[in-house]
């Protein structure tokens, strides 16, 4: 099929919208639309390139998975190879762990399952895995694995609407599966395939449809605004449809007219290199991350973007365009040579590992810090009390609420009995839950937070021994901005956005129901942050890693600002329920910063929870700051007021 510059430029939108969003450029909190815009185009020059072989009698299995491999693999291959270099210089050990799936998913082009699996809450985040955006290049091989197979062996009578009918099947799939697993619906091809239908369709049903120019420009209008102007939505959803619908518009329309303007040529020539710039940008963006802690500082994002442009440039032209010019032909000679590289690929991540291998345990020194056990992590669970996740019989203390409670547990545990209540993000809300896109079945694990709740205090209600209650929470989420939370009425989940009389209203019901059972009520604040992860950073100064500043201390102004709206909710909290506030930051803090490691031992094991060792480090200075009263049964001048275990 002949090349379109209207489809060069389509291309050439499609990734400076991702290139925009991924440099986290003000207002383009949609830019990640421009995977849907490539899907569309994909899907209508594949589709309509083995249609058109199929009508002339001359399609082969053989011919075309060697031009896909011949398209993909060289700059795809070469792309892994350099990253897994780099990491060695950036990445950290749990990243450099977890970069071992990503090369292997990348390697099979199933990385968007590997991607799909990792929902745990202590799984790195998304701006640590540099091959994270692969994942749209898997579903698309997966998906032409598929295609040619189904338009081979179905009656050229029916080929367009067994693709129509197969594309719908899909959104239908989409749309259901989205609200019941946003994370898995983004990432597989079952709620993905029907964006490349639509393309698909669009190159089947256009001999027999009229060009639409009429739509040209309205669809033009929804392409270049709907990325900037949409927020907070399900994808792939409703928006999608619409801007995939839009790109097969200006697909269909084929306005040859605009092709020779500056604007569409300029697209175009960014067109014409926007793989190679999807391959390489995202590494880039992951390693300036990882060398500034977090995110970059403003005046980055459009280094990145230059960066990635010229290494995009020198991928096009050394790698990815003389193999396509040169390699005309299928042969044993190039599966040999495509075996051959891919094997050297996951040999270059075996020697990288071995090099980038850690003078230190910092698997151990930046586990997880579950508290008691990881057992102690009730998510999805009702909360019936656990052998392990107490040191006493007859605990005097209770630690209730998500895992900013969990990584309490070690310190609190050294001198009291403790009985460990705690369930990943579900804050101690009696009622509610937040709204959480990231997990299978949000609305079933809202239903389970409230229900966990509810378990906590009727706990409670039955014991005697139990004195005080820490609840403890980050608590940005419900404070920083409005966010949606569910309440359950009538069994019914209802979404509330929250403020902070909302919330200062709402966790007081959880203080005022304990302090009706003759209970005393602790509020904890979340660690000193600003955030950044000051573990990696400790980390990475020890281990010679790439630091754009190897200070690991933390600003405390800046960390007052950063925490601003959760202290004064946590103040108004405390002056309207009577209860004590007490704060990480007592121990941490002085004057001007904040420490976060102690003789080379992280304190935090990422950007707010505190390690294992961190959480008795803390409480030790709070002891020595006489700040734990309340919690160790001692009387403000250090005479016990309730027996210890």
């Amino acid at each position: 099929m002949q090349q379109r510059q209207d489809i060069q430029a389509l291309r050439g939108i499609a990734i400076t919208l991702v290139l925009l969003d991924h440099a986290d450029i003000p207002y383009c909190n949609g830019g990640f639309l421009g995977v849907d815009i490539f899907f569309v185009i994909s899907g209508f020059l594949i589709t309509g390139s083995i249609a058109h072989s199929l009508q002339a009698g001359s399609f082969s299995f053989r011919e075309f998975y060697f031009r896909r491999a011949r398209r993909i693999l060289p700059a795809a291959l070469t792309t892994v190879a350099l990253t897994i270099i780099g990491a060695i210089w950036f990445m950290g050990s749990a990243e450099m762990i977890a970069l071992k799936e990503q090369v292997r998913g990348a390697l099979t082009f199933t990385i968007n399952f590997v991607l799909a699996k990792d929902v745990d809450y202590f799984d790195i985040s998304a701006h640590s895995k540099p091959l994270l955006h692969m994942w749209s290049l898997a579903v698309e091989e997966q998906f032409y694995l598929l295609l040619p197979v189904i338009l081979v062996f179905t009656p050229q009578r029916l080929r367009r609407i067994t693709v129509l009918a197969l594309t719908v099947l899909s959104f239908a799939f989409c749309l259901y599966f989205v609200r019941i697993d946003e994370v898995r619906a983004f990432y597989l091809l079952p709620s993905r395939a029907w964006e490349l239908g639509v393309g698909g369709c669009a190159a089947l049903y256009a001999p027999s449809m009229p060009r639409m120019r009429w739509a040209f420009w309205p669809a033009c209008v929804v392409m270049l605004t709907l990325p900037f102007v949409a927020d907070d939505f399900q994808h792939p959803g409703a928006v999608a449809a619409v801007l995939c619908l839009a790109t097969a518009i200006i697909l269909l329309a084929n306005n040859a007219s605009s092709a020779t303007s500056l604007p569409v040529r300029a697209l175009a020539a960014v067109g014409d290199i926007s793989y190679s710039l999807y391959l390489v940008h995202w590494p880039v963006m992951v390693f300036a991350y990882a060398a500034y802690l977090g995110a970059p500082p403003a005046y980055a994002g459009p280094l990145n973007i230059v960066l990635s442009l010229l290494l995009a440039q020198a991928l096009y032209r050394g790698v990815e365009r003389p193999v396509i010019t040169r390699l005309r032909r299928p042969s044993w000679a190039a599966l040999v040579c495509a075996l051959a590289a891919t094997l050297a690929v996951a040999l270059t991540y075996t020697g990288s590992a071995r090099i980038a291998q850690p003078r230190h345990d910092w698997a151990s020194l930046r586990a997880p810090n579950y508290g008691f056990n990881a057992h102690c992590d009730y998510s999805g669970q009702r909360f019936v009390p656990k052998p392990e996740c107490q040191n006493g019989e007859q605990p005097t203390l209770m630690v209730w609420g998500d895992s900013y409670a969990m990584h309490l547990v070690p310190g609190v545990a050294e001198r009291q009995a403790v009985i460990q209540a705690t369930f990943s993000t579900c804050a101690p809300f009696l009622g509610y839950a937040p709204k959480r896109s990231n997990v299978r079945k949000p609305e079933l694990w809202a239903r389970r937070c409230i229900a966990f709740s509810n378990d906590v205090l009727a706990f409670l209600e039955k014991n005697s021994s139990i004195k005080t209650v820490i609840l403890s929470s980050p608590w940005r989420s419900w404070v920083a901005a409005p966010a949606t939370v569910w309440s359950l009425e009538d069994n019914k989940l209802v979404k509330h956005v929250t403020s902070i009389p909302f919330v200062v209203e709402s966790l007081g019901a959880t203080i005022r129901a304990i302090q009706a059972l003759g209970k005393q009520v602790v509020l904890f604040g979340p660690p000193p942050s600003v955030g950044g992860d000051p573990s990696a950073c400790l980390e990475r100064k020890l281990e010679g890693k790439v630091l754009a500043d190897d200070s690991c201390d933390i600003d405390r102004q800046a960390a007052l600002r950063y925490d601003l709206a959760v202290n004064q909710f946590l103040d108004q909290t405390a002056q309207e329920y009577g209860v004590q506030v007490m704060r990480v930051a007592d121990a941490l803090c002085g004057a001007h910063t904040c420490i976060t490691e102690s003789d080379g031992v992280p304190i935090y094991r990422d950007s707010g929870h505190l390690s294992n060792a961190g959480s008795k480090m803390v409480f030790e200075l709070l002891r020595s700051a006489g700040k734990t009263a309340a919690i160790e049964g001692l009387s403000p001048s250090g005479h016990e007021a309730m027996p210890r275990p």
